[in-house]
Formats: structure tokens, sequence, C-alpha cells
């Protein structure tokens, strides 16, 4: 519990000090990938500040964003209503979440946390797709964001973990950071399709 509360407290200080003119443009990946799907329910896990679920929501698509923390969730309303959206918030802790209902789209962005993999097996409705992008075990390269091991993705783990759904996408590379040319990310992107029983 006291693990719990010290990582929604880390949180809740980042998304208040956050700066208000951060991008609150949609991942490049997740447009590039929402633009050849189509308009389904959505699940935004880690969803933050909410610039990836309120983009969604305003491509049609029915969204619930979950997070740790109030203060991100709440920025993700305000968010949603500056540009005329609903976006369901719940916050939670994704490792204490109850999933309950099946979403045609469920969304991990900048998070790692494989022990929730296994769950999207239920979570993602048939013929549904999984998005996933986060740093990877290569990001330490580059002497920038996170080192901690816990928070960066082992790109061959992360294919194993949807072995037998549909890859329909995956990357493991460097790519330049929205707006920094010259500032580069190692990165894992995949996009699974959970395949029809």
């Amino acid at each position: 519990m006291e693990a719990q509360q010290a990582i929604k407290q880390k949180w809740d200080g980042r998304y208040a000090t956050e700066d208000q003119t951060t991008s609150l443009e949609p991942a490049p990946f997740l447009r590039q990938i929402a633009a050849t799907l189509r308009p389904c329910r959505a699940l935004c896990l880690a969803a933050g500040s909410g610039r990836n679920a309120v983009f969604l929501a305003q491509q049609g698509y029915e969204v619930t964003a979950v997070d740790i923390s109030p203060v991100g969730l709440d920025r993700c309303g305000k968010l949603a209503r500056s540009r005329g959206v609903e976006v369901e918030l719940v916050e939670a802790d994704l490792l204490n979440y109850r999933f309950s209902d099946e979403f045609g789209l469920v969304t991990m962005l900048y998070y790692n946390e494989p022990s929730l993999f296994p769950k999207m097996e239920q979570v993602v409705m048939p013929e549904g797709c999984f998005l996933f992008q986060t740093f990877s075990i290569h990001h330490v390269q580059q002497g920038w964001g996170p080192r901690n091991p816990a928070f960066l993705a082992d790109p061959s783990a992360v294919l194993d973990a949807f072995a037998h759904w549909r890859i329909r996408h995956f990357e493991d590379g460097e790519f330049s950071v929205s707006g920094d040319v010259e500032r580069r990310e190692a990165l894992v992107r995949l996009v699974a399709q959970n395949p029809a029983p």
C-alpha cells in the first residue's frame, strides 16, 4: 500500500508541475495506427494527462482512460472538455485493476508492465488490437530518460508474450523525438491482433 501511495504521489507531482504547454499531440505511432483502424471502444492504460486518449475520442472512439494519478486524470478531463469530446476517467493502480470489459483497442504507451500482457487476451476482444510503445532496453545508450531496467522493455520478451497473436506491426529501433530532431529514443512498438476463437 505504501509503495502504491509513493507511486501515486510521484505521478501527481509530475503532472502538477508539468508545463501546460507540453505537447498535447498524440504519440505519432498512435496517430499512424489509429488511421488504419475502425473507431471502437478503446482502453488507454497509464493514460497520464490524456493526450492519446483525447486524440482517440476525437477520432470517434469511445474511450476509457485509466491512470493512478488523479492529477493526470484531471488534466485529461480538462483537455477532453476543451476539445469537445468525452473520455471516461478511471483512477486505479493497474497492478490491482480489475479488467472486466472487452475493448476493440487497448493502448499502453510509455508504460512497461509485462505482468499485464497475459491479461490482454481477456481484455482485447477477438479481432481487436493491443498497441504498445515504450522505451526499450537499448534506450540506456541514449544518455537521457529512464535507466531503471524495470521501466525498459525487452523487445524479444514483448514479441514472445504475443507469439500466439497476429503481429500486425513490430519495430525495435531508434526514432527521433517529436519536435527535437537531435534527440533520439530507443523504442519497442507493437500492434498485436487477438485472433478470433
